[in-house]
């Protein structure tokens, strides 16, 4: 029988701004050690960086941006800390954050002090997608091979297609740029290597990055999702090519895990389904979220699905009852995930299900958590 569980993490940045925040992305590094949170509230946006102590995520530090911020991605390690980053020789302490605001606006944003402190504006570019639906990014080597010194920077859009758009991060300043201009394209991108795929009617809704290993031989892959019931996957070899198309389908033999309180599922009985969240794990296990559910693929010899995770209705939703007695789902942000390490994190509103793998490689609800 499918186990059901409660929410075991709240964020609470209501208490913490002493104000009404809405979420709009979140977003854990590499490392799985600090967690990026894209707000708005009456009073303006926010990007807010918390990390994670016991049962209890504390805020690091915060900065407001002109516009409201939508999506939010962490630059790999490799690109903040390779010794020739700028003309500021950084350190390991350096964390690069990339942001997408809602005019269309591609933001870098670095600190130099562990998350904690001021974030300086080094990049902004409004040049490279006017319909910005979502966003991806990677690091890959540069020309001269071992540091990364290139980010991949992928970039969604309403009307279906997706760019990529290679960025050589060793050309940044050390400085905070004009917040109100461009920053010139040419000093900074990766000439003739701009990606352009056509990837889904209705438009593009979530995509990720794998996480390629040279040791087992995995590629560097895209993974875009939409309106059409499929996440494709990309390939890259110098560009990126359609490699596989998902759909979103369970079958008899997948493991179904029911998480909060069960509501009645008329999500599977839509035609069709928009794809929320994607996210790789490190072992190239691939998540997809909709609206309420999660579909985890595994790859061996080809990709399968192997789990199903059907989500209750969060508070606010429980809250949020129509005159009918049905529930009524407010906005379109649907399910948020993300690995870290072995364990598959959950998101809806502010309540969060922490899911690790199990030895049959099934990711099971771990024990209860203070709230």
């Amino acid at each position: 029988m499918a186990e059901v569980v409660e929410p075991n993490l709240s964020l609470n940045l209501n208490q913490f701004f002493q104000k009404h925040i809405f979420l709009n992305d979140l977003q854990y590094d590499y490392y799985s050690k600090y967690l990026a949170a894209a707000c708005k509230s009456q009073g303006g946006s926010e990007v807010v960086i918390l990390t994670k102590e016991g049962s209890v995520l504390n805020v690091l530090s915060y900065f407001n941006t002109d516009y409201e911020a939508v999506f939010v991605s962490w630059a790999p390690p490799t690109l903040s800390t390779h010794s020739g980053y700028g003309s500021s020789h950084t350190s390991s302490t350096d964390n690069v954050l990339v942001v997408v605001t809602t005019e269309n606006a591609l933001c870098m944003y670095r600190n130099s002090s562990d998350c904690v402190g001021a974030w300086d504006l080094v990049f902004r570019s409004t040049e490279l997608s006017k319909s910005i639906s979502c966003l991806a990014t990677t690091g890959v080597p540069g020309s001269t091979g071992g540091n990364v010194d290139n980010l991949l920077v992928a970039l969604g859009s309403h009307l279906g297609v997706v760019t990529v758009v290679p960025l050589n991060t060793l050309s940044l300043p050390n400085h905070s740029v004009n917040h109100r201009e461009n920053t010139p394209l040419g000093n900074h991108s990766v000439s003739g290597s701009v990606d352009t795929l056509n990837a889904h009617n209705g438009g593009v809704t979530a995509m990720a990055f794998s996480s390629p290993d040279a040791m087992s031989g995995s590629e560097l892959m895209l993974a875009t999702g939409g309106l059409d019931n499929t996440v494709k996957l990309w390939e890259y070899e110098d560009n990126f090519f359609l490699k596989k198309v998902l759909k979103l389908v369970p079958n008899g033999e997948t493991h179904t895990t029911y998480l909060g309180e069960v509501a009645e599922d008329t999500e599977s009985r839509r035609a069709l389904k928009r794809v929320s969240s994607l996210s790789f794990s490190k072992r190239g296990e691939l998540a997809v979220a909709t609206d309420s559910l999660v579909y985890i693929f595994a790859n061996t010899h080809d990709w399968v699905l192997f789990q199903l995770l059907s989500v209750g209705p969060s508070y606010h939703e429980r809250s949020a009852v129509g005159p009918s007695g049905t529930l009524e789902r407010h906005g379109e942000k649907g399910l948020v995930l993300s690995f870290s390490n072995d364990k598959l994190v959950v998101m809806r509103d502010t309540e969060s299900y922490v899911l690790k793998r199990s030895d049959k490689g099934i990711f099971e609800p771990e024990s209860m958590l203070e709230r």
